[in-house]
């Protein structure tokens, strides 16, 4: 089959498919990239390619877990954010309305009055 051939010489057809036909009868492929495929070869591949299999499956789990975690966190940064600057103008709006003017203010409404003179200290007589 590999033997170099004279352009006188004619090529015989019915030699070369007679011979591919009992290589394909024993397993031998005329392919040569078929050659070496092999049904026991694969099956004896198919752990490592389940393995690798499971690893993409997990490599990719964890990259969308990642995601989901980078997302959550910057949701709850942001929430902290609004919050704090909540914290900020409740306490603001407390320390104005705590102040004695204030308080004052807002006890006119209701009748009360702020004195205006010192109270005066009650002493218990010793008799």
């Amino acid at each position: 089959m590999n033997k170099i051939r004279n352009k006188s010489e004619p090529i015989d057809t019915t030699q070369e498919t007679a011979m591919a036909q009992e290589q394909v009868q024993h397993g031998k492929h005329a392919d040569p990239f078929m050659s070496d495929f092999n049904g026991s070869r694969f099956l004896s591949a198919m752990p490592f390619i389940l393995f690798i299999t499971g690893l993409a499956i997990l490599y990719i789990y964890n990259a969308n877990r990642a995601i989901k975690i980078v997302s959550e966190s910057d949701k709850i940064s942001q929430e902290i954010k609004t919050y704090r600057a909540e914290y900020i103008s409740v306490k603001s709006e407390l320390m104005y309305k705590s102040k004695q003017s204030q308080i004052a203010d807002s006890v006119i409404q209701l009748g009360l009055q702020e004195l205006t003179e010192p109270p005066l200290k009650i002493v218990k007589s010793e008799e």
